[in-house]
């Protein structure tokens, strides 16, 4: 991609490991570090998540706006604090597993992004290449902060106090006092039964005392626990100014020229034209050609080839993207090249998407919807739109905002399937075909999650009373819906599914 140039980078690039911070900066990250260790603790332990996680990522987006303004940051991300902030209400909405992950995933992402300080201007106009590496070095950083966070803190003042030792007499003092006091209690003990009731008692309060400063204990370790974590977080944000990323894509160890693009790209092209002229024929053709020639019915051959598109289009994005990496930069006889053939296999994948979007509405209508299939949808929308903004960098290569567009194409996809529910959706569209009178898999139905309890409800008169009564109920034995009574377990979707029908 094209090199990104900055007139503030630094002539050496700056590592977080080369910073140390001011004391009152130490200071700063251990006592946040250890209040959201604590705020964790209290709010985290509790499973499955919910409002909890919705709750403590809201605590942590308070801490890093904070320390941006003690840093006087000049261009803080903002946007990525909402998208951080935005998930997290995905996973108080949402029951389905597969979108908890993607969103758990998806906002340590944005943390680490937070952490590599991608500003405004690095985050939409530096290269893609550039985050990425920014990305693995603040990865680096943050394993090690803890390490690093050690040595931040002057043990100087503490030298003295560590080399005073309590006084020996004060030792002896105890050594002596205690065989003495057990001696003349126990004899005591045995004189006066009523002593002795006091004695056993005082002994039951501090059993039960012991037991409760195991819990604290406890509590204490997950706090510290908790403590380092935020630490590794909050350390590169509050170098401030002082740490650049750095903004400069890395030079590619293998770069290729014109013969290497024809060869490539070239024989890339011929083969989609190809298979573009034969699915003109058999895909668009009807049910009768495609059986009298590969003997499957034409749900059957939708069905086949539809995730092999999907990792053919895949395959293709991470193609492209690396060979514009690998141009050499100064060659611009190949630079021209690879931009027209791009263009020419951008051009030829729009059939690609056409076919696999119609596959899969044959593949639906023939079998219905999952999980699957509908997340495969979400995929092929973000690289449709990754194809085209990519399509617009390469006709205008000083277009600076492709690094931003990328990225924030995922956040929004993602964004879109916690709006729409998708195992609502899948239910929805299953009631519709059993309606229409086709097979309705059950079965399925009672693996998905609470969130398709509601669609379940208002379309329950496409079912009988008692599928529908059975189903919930799988639904909810399979979540233990019954046991969630923690408010920081709450979610919309299993608040439904407690609502008696």
């Amino acid at each position: 991609m094209e090199v990104a140039k900055f007139i503030d980078r630094p002539s050496v690039p700056i590592g977080p490991e080369k910073i140390k911070p001011c004391q009152a900066t130490v200071r700063w990250i251990l006592g946040v570090s250890l209040c959201l260790g604590i705020a964790a603790d209290c709010l985290l332990r509790t499973t499955p998540w919910g409002l909890n996680a919705t709750c403590f990522t809201a605590l942590l987006s308070l801490a890093i706006a904070l320390t941006w303004r003690r840093q006087s940051e000049h261009a803080p991300c903002w946007n990525l604090l909402v998208v951080l902030c935005l998930l997290s209400l995905g996973m108080a909405l949402r029951d389905t597993p597969v979108l908890f992950w993607l969103n758990l995933g998806t906002m340590a992402s944005v943390a680490l992004f937070l952490a590599a300080r991608p500003t405004r201007l690095q985050l939409h106009a530096g290269a893609l290449m550039s985050l990425l590496t920014n990305a693995g070095r603040a990865l680096g950083s943050c394993l090690i902060s803890p390490l690093l966070l050690s040595g931040d803190v002057d043990w100087s003042t503490s030298h003295a106090s560590a080399k005073a030792r309590p006084p020996r007499s004060m030792i002896r003092a105890l050594a002596l006092t205690i065989p003495v006091l057990v001696v003349f209690a126990w004899l005591f003990s045995a004189a006066d039964a009523v002593f002795k009731n006091s004695l056993e008692s005082l002994g039951q309060y501090m059993t039960q005392l012991a037991d409760h400063s195991q819990n604290a204990a406890l509590h204490i370790v997950w706090s510290l626990v908790f403590c380092v974590a935020m630490s590794t977080i909050l350390r590169p944000l509050c170098l401030g100014k002082e740490w650049k990323a750095d903004h400069i894509a890395p030079a590619a160890a293998l770069t290729v020229g014109p013969v290497e693009i024809a060869a490539v790209l070239g024989s890339l092209c011929a083969l989609f034209l190809c298979f573009i002229v034969i699915q003109l024929r058999y895909l668009f053709g009807g049910n009768a050609l495609v059986q009298s020639v590969a003997g499957l019915t034409y749900a059957e051959y939708a069905r086949q080839g539809f995730f092999a598109l999907l990792k053919v289009v895949f395959l293709l994005h991470v193609l492209l993207m690396s060979g514009h990496w690998l141009v050499k930069k100064d060659d611009h006889r190949a630079q021209r090249l690879f931009r027209w053939l791009s263009l020419g296999l951008i051009a030829l994948t729009v059939f690609i998407f056409a076919s696999a979007f119609f596959r899969l509405y044959l593949y639906v209508d023939a079998y219905g919807l999952t999980r699957a299939r509908l997340y495969a949808v979400a995929v092929l929308l973000w690289l449709a739109l990754v194809f085209a903004f990519f399509a617009v960098k390469l006709l205008w290569p000083t277009w600076s905002m492709f690094t931003g567009a990328y990225v924030h194409a995922f956040f929004c996809v993602l964004l879109c399937l916690n709006m729409i529910n998708p195992d609502g959706v899948i239910t929805r569209i299953n009631l519709d075909r059993f309606a229409a009178g086709r097979e309705l898999d059950q079965a399925y139905l009672g693996t998905l999650s609470c969130d398709a309890i509601a669609t379940l409800k208002k379309h329950k008169s496409a079912l009988p009373a008692q599928d529908v009564s059975r189903i919930i109920h799988q639904i909810k034995s399979q979540r233990n819906v019954a046991l969630q009574t923690d408010w920081r377990q709450w979610n919309y979707g299993r608040s439904i599914a407690r609502k008696k029908e």
